[in-house]
């Protein structure tokens, strides 16, 4: 297993070499999960470090494409960017999950493993689209509250464009694919035996230009496959996010009260920023602030104007807290 890792690593470097834009250029590390799993992270290390940031990756995406981790080390915030299990450069079948548990296991081991980096210094959450379905959970049900500062949501993953999910039809098919024996229809859906294709396309990202033709399009390493237990794990961790996020009666707000700094795309086509508003930003009770930014779902491929404002929204929200 280490020679095969080794042999990713590898061909991750070659690739990021040959890139007409490079992936995030942080310090590789690895470390276990509680299933002995070893999981990939970039390390960005500030030089005296006032805050610690756990990066949380979207469904397709991976460490790679945090490429706003140089920046804040030289602005005083060490991050730790993991790959899951699955993804990236991380250990376990490619774009499996056995069950919801998984992703909140290995958000967990990154944590711990954040914590190493500047002991005693806060720790933030930073959640990319899919990433928020990882993070709401966890910091609701793992009684981290005494550890987990705030949390940072961009393009939040709570509600999907039509564009960006599956067809009532398709997730009829998911069961069928899981046990391995779609036809029909089905198969269709399924590139191979249990695996089913991303709902996700790369333009949904970015529409146009070389973020789309130079990274997203030419980025090995990220899924295009998922398994059906994948997703079916993913419908079950959705579900736990979603009664996290609802009213609770009264005026109690949701069960989700981190401080949260929530920032979206006015030309974002993947999720619903009307729908985000409303399930996600407005019945929150906690302290909260909300940023829109002209630009699309890639949050870190925007243009300079708007790169920056992300960043400096994320510093500034970290290091008051």
């Amino acid at each position: 297993m280490k020679s095969l890792f080794a042999g990713l690593a590898l061909m991750a470097i070659t690739a990021t070499a040959h890139a007409a834009i490079p992936f995030a250029d942080g310090e590789s590390v690895t470390f276990k999960n509680s299933q002995s799993f070893k999981l990939h992270a970039l390390v960005f290390k500030a030089e005296n470090p006032k805050a610690v940031l756990v990066a949380i990756h979207g469904m397709q995406s991976h460490s790679g494409w945090f490429l706003s981790g140089p920046e804040l080390a030289e602005r005083g915030i060490t991050t730790l960017a993991y790959d899951r299990r699955g993804s990236g450069l991380s250990e376990g079948q490619r774009g499996h999950a056995y069950t919801s548990e998984d992703f909140l296991d290995d958000l967990a081991a990154a944590v711990r493993e954040a914590k190493l980096l500047a002991p005693g210094l806060p720790i933030h959450l930073h959640a990319n689209c899919f990433g928020v379905r990882i993070a709401i959970p966890y910091v609701v049900h793992k009684d981290v509250s005494s550890e987990i500062r705030s949390v940072i949501f961009t393009a939040p993953g709570v509600a999907m464009a039509k564009k960006a999910d599956y067809s009532f039809s398709e997730r009829l098919c998911i069961p069928f694919i899981d046990n391995g024996i779609a036809s029909g229809n089905c198969a269709q859906l399924s590139p191979r035996p249990f695996y089913v294709r991303s709902p996700l396309e790369d333009e949904l990202f970015v529409s146009s230009g070389p973020w789309l033709t130079d990274f997203v399009n030419s980025d090995e390493y990220a899924l295009r496959e998922l398994t059906a237990g994948f997703l079916m794990a993913t419908n079950k961790l959705t579900a736990q996010m979603n009664a996290d996020i609802a009213p609770q009666g009264g005026h109690q707000g949701s069960a989700f009260k981190t401080p949260m700094l929530m920032i979206l795309g006015s030309s974002d086509v993947m999720v619903n920023n009307a729908k985000i508003d409303q399930l996600l930003y407005n019945v929150h009770p906690g302290q909260k602030q909300r940023l829109v930014l002209p630009c699309q779902h890639g949050l870190e491929f925007c243009g300079e104007s708007g790169v920056q404002q992300y960043r400096d929204a994320m510093v500034n929200w970290i290091l008051s807290h």
